[in-house]
């Protein structure tokens, strides 16, 4: 298709003027409309990333408005469950820090953070004196009352250096570190807190990352595995043979923003002659009953005190462990 020609293959009318986005966009192959699902969030995780096959797309003319208006964008588009470049992404486009909590935007959810963080702290009975590992610290909550109290240390990891970044600029120390790699010397953390993270790690990465929460929690030490479905996650959102027919959807399910942050990026992937890379951050990839979870963290040297169901999220439950004193 000539792209400047003012017209598009279709129809072959002529195009007095261009709207800014009131064409509609369609694939050149509906051949090209399989794709693998895409995925509740976690903070800090290691996670491999998967690509999937590009689909192409092209323009047709639509009207919008009683004018007639075009868009004629040539874009690859490639969905990725790689987890890290999802927080990556997210730190990078943060207008909040709260958005590196990833439980979404709006004072409500910044109540749930910090009522959620209020909890840990009375279930691991955090103190002066302690030394805190918080794996996955989101936007600095629990290191914050961490210093409040006056503990001895207080360490966040994050999966990404920009979202360290972010939180370092609080004063908090903050190190880039994978769950399944942790950047922290052994039996150096009386509390080691690992929230909203296991959901998003590789289930062949479980117990090499139980065992680093261990070998890193000091003996008699208190460890807090929080948010650990025990379900698989929600249906991945749903894929379309047209293209307007996902803008429709996403328009319909998330509204304007969603919308034409999509849009704009296939404008972007137009000019720079890149792929544009919609990243999957809610796909739990990790889950297990009860029983399950249980036997994978005695593998691993843990011992349990007690667990329970989530208050906010009845899919999910927290645990806590020590480890003992003697191996």
């Amino acid at each position: 298709m000539a792209e400047n020609s003012g017209e598009c293959a279709a129809g072959r009318r002529k195009v007095g003027r261009r709207g800014r986005f009131g064409g509609e966009l369609e694939r050149v192959s509906k051949s090209q409309a399989s794709l693998s699902p895409v995925q509740q969030k976690g903070e800090g995780a290691a996670v491999t990333g998967i690509q999937h096959e590009p689909q192409k797309l092209t323009c047709r003319e639509g009207v919008r408005g009683g004018f007639e208006s075009r868009i004629c964008l040539s874009a690859m588009i490639v969905h990725s469950d790689d987890y890290v470049e999802y927080c990556r992404e997210t730190a990078v486009r943060s207008r909040h820090l709260h958005d590196l909590a990833l439980r979404g935007r709006g004072k409500e959810k910044e109540e749930v953070t910090r009522l959620v963080h209020e909890r840990i702290v009375r279930e691991v009975e955090l103190a002066a004196g302690d030394d805190l590992v918080d794996i996955g610290c989101g936007d600095g909550t629990l290191l914050r009352m961490a210093t409040e109290l006056g503990v001895r240390s207080a360490l966040g990891l994050h999966a990404t250096e920009q979202e360290a970044e972010l939180v370092r600029s609080l004063g908090f120390s903050v190190k880039q570190g994978l769950s399944h790699n942790l950047p922290v010397a052994d039996a150096s953390a009386s509390v080691v807190v690992c929230n909203n993270v296991l959901l998003v790690v590789p289930r062949a990465n479980i117990p090499h990352t139980l065992r680093e929460i261990c070998r890193i929690a000091k003996p008699g030490g208190r460890v807090f595995l929080g948010e650990v479905p025990f379900v698989p996650g929600s249906a991945p959102e749903p894929q379309f043979a047209e293209v307007r027919d996902t803008l429709s959807y996403l328009y319909h399910k998330h509204g304007l923003r969603t919308w034409f942050g999509v849009l704009r990026k296939m404008a972007y992937s137009k000019v720079t002659g890149r792929p544009m890379i919609i990243h999957n951050g809610k796909k739990v990839a990790f889950y297990a009953q009860p029983e399950e979870f249980l036997a994978m963290t005695q593998a691993a040297g843990l011992r349990l005190v007690r667990y329970w169901r989530h208050e906010y999220i009845d899919t999910r439950n927290n645990y806590l462990f020590h480890k003992p004193t003697v191996a």
